[in-house]
C-alpha cells in the first residue's frame, strides 16, 4: 500500500533563456499555459496536498486558479532549485511521501508518475530519468559501477560529463523525513551560486541508499521547457491539440 504523498511543484525558475516579457511557465502550448500542465497532471495524482513554489512574477495568477487544494508558496529570491523545496518544508510530514515536479515539463502524465511510485516502496528516493541523444541544458546522471552517486547540473559539467546520456528529469519521490533532513545541508558552493535540490543525491549516496530510477512511458514526457525552440519543438512535435 502506497504512503500519504504530497506534491511540490517548481515554478520559481527566472525562466531567462525565454528572453521574452511574459514568465516562462505563463507561455501557451497548445489553449493551455506550460503550468497549467502541471497544476493538472497533480490534480489528478493527489487533489488534496500541492504545494507550488512560484515567484512575484506567477503569483498573481494564483487568484485565476480556484483550485483548494493548491497552496501558494513564494519564493522571494530565485536562490535555485533546493531553496525553493525548503520553503515548503513546514508543510511535509516525515511519513508521507513528496512528489516533486519541475513546472516546466509540461507532459509528464499520471501513468508515469504511479510507475515512479510503485518503485518507489522500498526505498528512501527514486529518481525519473531518461537517455537522450541531445542532453543539452539538462543535469546529468553520474554512475560509478552502475549505482548512481550524484546528479550534476549541465553548468557544471566537465568535458568528460557532458559526454554522459543519461539525464536528470527534474522529477523524483522522497521520504519526506529524509527530505528535511537532506535540504538541511544543501549548500550553494557552484558557480551560479544556487542551492541545488538535485545535492540531496550526494546526501543519499554517502547515508548508504542505493538510488533507483524508473523511465517515463513516451519519451517526451520529460523534455523540458526552457527556450522558445523547445516550446515550439513540442508544439510542432507532438500535436497538442488547442
Amino acid at each position: 500500500m502506497n504512503k500519504e504523498m504530497s506534491i511540490i511543484i517548481l515554478a520559481a525558475g527566472k525562466g531567462t533563456r525565454m528572453e521574452s516579457n511574459c514568465p516562462k511557465l505563463l507561455h501557451k502550448l497548445g489553449n493551455k499555459t506550460i503550468l497549467q500542465y502541471v497544476i493538472e497532471t497533480a490534480q489528478k495524482i493527489n487533489k488534496r496536498k500541492i504545494f507550488l513554489i512560484c515567484n512575484q512574477k506567477i503569483l498573481p495568477i494564483s487568484s485565476c486558479i480556484k483550485d483548494h487544494s493548491i497552496e501558494w508558496i513564494l519564493q522571494n529570491k530565485p536562490l535555485g532549485t533546493g531553496d525553493a523545496v525548503k520553503q515548503a518544508e513546514k508543510k511535509i510530514l516525515d511519513n508521507e511521501d513528496i512528489l516533486v515536479l519541475s513546472g516546466d515539463v509540461p507532459l509528464i502524465s499520471k501513468k508515469t508518475i504511479e510507475r515512479l511510485r510503485q518503485y518507489k516502496k522500498q526505498h528512501k528516493i527514486i529518481l525519473l530519468t531518461m537517455k537522450i541523444n541531445k542532453p543539452y541544458g539538462y543535469g546529468r546522471i553520474l554512475r560509478k559501477n552502475g549505482k548512481i552517486i550524484k546528479i550534476i547540473e549541465d553548468n557544471e559539467l566537465n568535458i568528460n560529463e557532458k559526454k554522459i546520456k543519461e539525464i536528470y528529469s527534474g522529477i523524483f519521490i522522497v521520504n519526506g523525513i529524509d527530505l528535511k533532513k537532506w535540504i538541511q545541508k544543501i549548500n550553494n558552493n557552484n558557480l551560479k551560486k544556487e542551492y541545488y535540490i538535485t545535492d540531496i543525491i550526494s546526501f543519499a549516496v554517502q547515508e548508504g541508499c542505493f538510488i533507483p530510477t524508473v523511465q517515463p512511458y513516451k519519451d517526451q514526457e520529460i523534455l523540458g521547457i526552457n527556450n522558445q525552440s523547445q516550446l515550439s519543438f513540442l508544439e510542432k512535435n507532438y500535436k497538442i491539440i488547442t
